[in-house]
């Protein structure tokens, strides 16, 4: 997705008014073409603008208007991606076997937006979400989940000497021990960019003739490492990991919408081209196809649009 030109936030407002509104026959088509073909800046002013116009926010007024899915991923346009994620991770800590989810949802969140996250999640629940993260989980799963609840800050920079080290500390702590010193490898993967993560692996394997994933696999628990091997195949084929993330939201019986929307909300104007391409290419379909397959009416029109 890419900023709409022309643009005016005001005459979108009262499109979207219309959409909301519409007396005889209920126009979607509105309400789409519009928040489905807006960058987030552009949904924010006309949020502004409608709320200015119409004496309501405008996700109050589709809250109150709208059902379902679409009422789902209307919404969640209609948010700044920090507010929707918020109300996203608390939706998915209340569920059980979620550790997949919010490790999807702390990585691929950049450093600003986490904080905001953090912000809006402890704004609008009792707790903080590094909080409601601790008094989910236990042990090591606990710990990395915690520490990437700050966000990973991937402007770090790779410099040689502090690489060689975290190197050195790593296999002291795996394969230069008797079992292992599972905090020291927790630190290194939950607060390392993505560069520097990369040269650390290739340094460890360079320097010791192990990869790291056969490090992780053989001397961790079998709980930390499903979690380490995720931010390795993240931080190596982060495309490769979202696609894979959208496929199992459409893959065998039933379609899991809300993980679907927050993928592709998420990502529509980041990478969702490049998770189009090697969707195609990893199943030999497009994602459209198995879009137009799995979901139905405006929810499936909203999905389209936004994956053009």
């Amino acid at each position: 997705m890419v900023p709409a030109d022309p643009f005016d936030a005001f005459e979108d407002a009262k499109t979207l008014r219309k959409g909301i509104h519409r007396i005889i026959i209920f126009s979607s088509n509105k309400i789409v073409n519009v928040l489905c073909h807006r960058a987030s800046s552009q949904r924010a002013e006309i949020a502004d603008t409608y709320q200015t116009a119409y004496g309501i926010t405008l996700k109050e007024d589709l809250e109150d208007t709208l059902i379902g899915n679409f009422e789902d991923i209307t919404v969640a346009l209609a948010s700044s991606l920090p507010d929707f994620l918020a109300v996203e991770m608390n939706r998915i800590l209340q569920e059980e076997n979620c550790v997949d989810r919010v490790m999807e949802v702390l990585l691929s969140t950049r450093k600003n937006d986490m904080t905001e996250l953090n912000k809006a999640y402890t704004n609008n629940n009792e707790k903080s979400l590094k909080e409601d993260i601790e008094s989910k989980y236990t042990g090591s799963t606990q710990k990395l989940l915690s520490e990437l609840s700050d966000g990973k800050d991937n402007s770090t920079l790779v410099v040689n000497f502090f690489v060689k080290r975290s190197v050195s500390k790593l296999y002291k702590a795996g394969e230069g021990m008797e079992g292992a010193d599972e905090d020291v490898f927790i630190d290194i993967f939950a607060n390392s960019g993505h560069n520097y993560l990369m040269a650390v692996m290739a340094q460890y394997e360079a320097q010791y003739g192990s990869t790291i994933e056969s490090v992780i696999q053989s001397e961790l628990s079998e709980e930390l490492a499903n979690l380490l091997m995720t931010i390795v195949k993240y931080t190596k084929t982060k495309v490769t990991y979202l696609t894979e993330r959208v496929h199992q939201t459409l893959d065998g019986l039933g379609t899991h919408e809300r993980d679907l929307t927050r993928l592709i909300v998420s990502r529509c104007e980041i990478d969702l081209g490049d998770i189009k391409v090697e969707y195609e290419n990893l199943y030999g379909r497009s994602l459209v196809s198995d879009i137009k397959f799995d979901t139905a009416g405006n929810f499936e029109k909203a999905l389209r649009n936004l994956v053009g």
